[in-house]
């Protein structure tokens, strides 16, 4: 599924759950249904591909990855949003045959299990950090940076990454190093000391092209009926607010169909959540700021004049963010963003293309120890000397 996508016939009765709320109704479906991997976990779900994955690496544990231990090693879990960190919880509870306890959500709208309020994302990471019985959390970002889990052994991406920086600050959740002593207390006393720690790459986020470029939504924990009210006022059209909503808009066009969309653009004057997006990105992009200021296409932001350049980032930002000032907009945003569907495909079973250890990535690995074997061996007498002076 992750690979090639799937299809589900027509005339099959599929169930329809709401992003939002969760809550699911049946439907016969008139035409065939056919996905692509970036539909996956969007607007269609298929719990087999995401049990497929965490079954594979159950059965590694024991085999392969780390033979001899009797708790599972603590795992971190990157999910795409917060329904797909959902879906993942249960699975993994289904899969692992253990209770709520073993597996739990680190996200800005997880919730305490006994109470229903927002849970503190640092109360919940810090149990992950120290409780043996918690053993594999579900995040999508909160956890990327700025955050030391240092018994984690294990990372699972079930989300492609993009961003280079954002790539290698995920890794890093796992690099941390602690005394044996303190990884017995949480992960047992055959867990002897933290050698190494495993990334489960289950989406291909290793082999895909990386950019030097920030994520655009930098507020993830910002709520969208949150951003609509910022971009009203000068004061609160940012930078990141303004890309953080962008994201958004353009995240929420790919999950609506035609006619949501059509009625975006008859509440909006002819707006659809994408061209909303393109504006605001162009509000922020310094190529476009300056041709806006030199009134000529192909302008260099160096070529204007710094009053210049001001003035025409502000005429952009104005003229994307005037359409917001409409409430029937935002009010059908909002809706739109609540009512937004997936399709539960329970009949397409997935399959294991490939697992085990990466050969590509070992050969290099091993390369990498034996350059630093030859550079210390090369430069011994220049070493030794350091260390009597």
């Amino acid at each position: 599924m992750t690979e090639q996508g799937g299809k589900v016939e027509k005339g099959f009765l599929v169930d329809r759950r709401s992003k939002a709320s969760r809550a699911q109704r049946a439907a016969v479906l008139a035409d065939d249904l056919d996905y692509t991997p970036a539909d996956l976990d969007r607007s269609v779900v298929v719990p087999d591909q995401i049990r497929t994955v965490l079954r594979t690496y159950r059965d590694a544990l024991p085999t392969e990855l780390f033979p001899g231990r009797s708790l599972v090693p603590k795992t971190l879990i990157f999910a795409k949003d917060d329904s797909h960190a959902e879906d993942i919880v249960h699975l993994c509870r289904d899969v692992f045959g253990r209770g709520n306890d073993f597996c739990k959500k680190i996200t800005y709208q997880a919730k305490h299990p006994v109470t229903g309020k927002p849970a503190k994302s640092e109360d919940l990471i810090r149990e992950f950090c120290l409780s043996p019985s918690l053993r594999v959390a579900v995040t999508v970002d909160m956890i990327a940076t700025g955050t030391d889990i240092k018994p984690l052994e294990v990372l699972i991406f079930l989300r492609d990454v993009r961003s280079r920086v954002y790539f290698e600050q995920m890794k890093g959740r796992g690099t941390r190093v602690l005394t044996p002593t303190d990884l017995q207390s949480v992960s047992g006393e055959d867990a002897r000391a933290k050698t190494k720690f495993i990334l489960v790459d289950a989406v291909g986020v290793c082999e895909s092209d990386k950019t030097e470029s920030r994520p655009l939504d930098r507020q993830p924990t910002v709520p969208l009926k949150t951003l609509l009210q910022r971009v009203l006022f000068p004061g609160g059209r940012d930078e990141d607010t303004l890309t953080t909503l962008a994201a958004r808009l353009a995240r929420l066009d790919r999950e609506l169909d035609v006619t949501q969309r059509q009625q975006i653009a008859e509440t909006s004057g002819g707006y659809t959540p994408a061209t909303l997006a393109g504006a605001l990105l162009r509000a922020v992009d310094p190529d476009a700021i300056a041709e806006r200021a030199a009134g000529q296409p192909g302008a260099e932001p160096h070529e204007v004049a710094p009053e210049n350049f001001e003035s025409a980032r502000q005429q952009l930002i104005t003229a994307a963010c005037a359409p917001f000032d409409q409430p029937a907009l935002r009010t059908a945003l909002e809706s739109l963003k609540r009512e937004t569907e997936q399709t539960l495909d329970i009949f397409t079973p997935d399959e294991v293309l490939s697992s085990g250890f990466d050969t590509a990535a070992k050969a290099k690995a091993a390369g990498l120890v034996q350059a630093f074997r030859d550079y210390i061996a090369q430069r011994h007498a220049e070493i030794a000397a350091l260390q009597i002076l």
